[in-house]
């Protein structure tokens, strides 16, 4: 059996929450009685209870600064630069934003 006991009232940080995946986690999430804190590059409308942040995980400290003032119990990394092309100019943005943003967070 499935308990939303463990998520009840636990603080949450997702990052690419204004993704799709990262949306419908946002909403489970919310259901479930987590308190969510999305984060995006961009500013984002309300949408239900999420708390929004915006930031830039490749920024040196932009993490760090995050993580001290949300002070999450769980954190879902969802952030990342998607691109369908195969263009080299794309090399250094989608290790910036995927691989940069991880080892900050």
């Amino acid at each position: 059996m499935v308990t939303d006991a463990p998520l009840r009232g636990a603080r949450v940080l997702v990052t690419g929450a204004s993704g799709f995946i990262g949306g419908r986690l946002c909403r489970e999430l919310e259901a479930r009685g987590a308190e969510v804190h999305g984060v995006s590059r961009r500013p984002q409308p309300v949408r239900g209870a999420v708390r929004w942040w915006q930031t830039d995980l490749a920024v040196e400290g932009s993490a760090r600064d995050l993580v001290a003032r949300v002070r999450p119990d769980r954190v879902v990394h969802l952030a990342s630069h998607v691109a369908g092309s195969r263009d080299r100019a794309l090399v250094w943005p989608t290790i910036r934003d995927n691989l940069v943003a991880t080892v900050h967070l």
